[in-house]
């Protein structure tokens, strides 16, 4: 059985995935690394918005940045963390389009 401290760091994986943008950059991501202007245009939200979330993304460990030239580039931690998003979708009945669902 898991300790209190490892539900916790579960927890914590669910928080950071709780937001409808925050899916949706981990979908975009799921396709492939995005710059944050990539993510910017196929979310239609605003740069700061998708700053924000990606910080959150990278403190609950699902995204790192690399910075390429002028850029950041950002990309999934673990392919598992897509996995898990894509089972939710279907435990949902969201259909297998998540990406385009992702972003309306």
């Amino acid at each position: 059985m898991p300790t209190s401290g490892e539900w916790e760091t579960v927890g914590g994986l669910f928080r950071s995935l709780g937001s409808p943008i925050r899916v949706g950059i981990v979908v975009l991501l799921t396709e492939r690394d995005h710059s944050v202007n990539e993510l910017v245009d196929a979310l239609a939200v605003s740069q700061p918005l998708v700053s924000q979330h990606l910080r959150v993304l990278r403190s609950g460990g699902i995204v790192i940045g690399e910075r390429r030239g002028r850029e950041m580039i950002y990309s999934l931690t673990d392919p598992e963390v897509s996995d898990l998003v894509k089972r939710a979708a279907r435990h949902r009945g969201v259909g297998s389009d998540a990406s385009s669902r992702a972003r309306s």
